[in-house]
């Protein structure tokens, strides 16, 4: 006949379901873990592609506000000098 605990109930058979319950739980974390691992790992991707691409359209915005300057520097010395004026008007206050 097994042993029993104060409550009645079998001595081992409590202890056998702690350590199942442990395992359970120590596998789910494990399993969290490797899950945040690969979301980190995809996050840092699509930043990178994001960074790349913002910084491409960047390049290309710079482009052609260089080749408008070429083309029309008088028109873009006026748009700049009241660009510059309406900054200063602005922050005045």
């Amino acid at each position: 006949m097994p042993e029993r605990n104060r409550k009645g109930s079998p001595a081992g058979g409590t202890t056998d379901t702690l350590e199942g319950m442990k395992e359970k739980a120590q596998g789910f974390a494990a399993g969290a873990a490797d899950a945040a691992g690969a979301a980190k790992g995809l996050v840092e991707e699509w930043t990178a592609a994001a960074a790349d691409k913002a910084g491409d359209a960047l390049q290309e915005l710079g482009t052609e506000l260089a080749k408008a300057v070429r083309r029309y520097p008088i028109q873009s010395v006026l748009v700049a000098a009241a660009v510059g004026f309406l900054l200063a008007r602005a922050t005045k206050d």
